[in-house]
């Protein structure tokens, strides 16, 4: 799971710099937008990520752990 979840760190730092990248550069020129869309592409990597990794891990968890159970939802 610390594997996991330094990745999901990771993916984040990559996708906020893709967008503050576009944000200086003016989200209207090409480079801005090459950086948009890359930051979409990633983002979606990352959900899915998410989605088949992380949460059936939490959600199992949750079955035991009130505290968690209520955080989920």
């Amino acid at each position: 799971m610390s594997n996991l979840t330094s990745t999901l760190k990771l993916q984040h730092w990559f996708v906020s710099n893709l967008l503050e990248a576009a944000q200086w550069i003016g989200v209207g020129k090409p480079e801005a937008q090459r950086k948009l869309k890359a930051a979409k592409a990633h983002l979606l990597a990352h959900f899915k990520l998410e989605d088949t990794l992380l949460y059936p891990v939490l959600l199992e968890a949750a079955e035991t752990n009130v505290e968690l159970k209520r955080t989920l939802e």
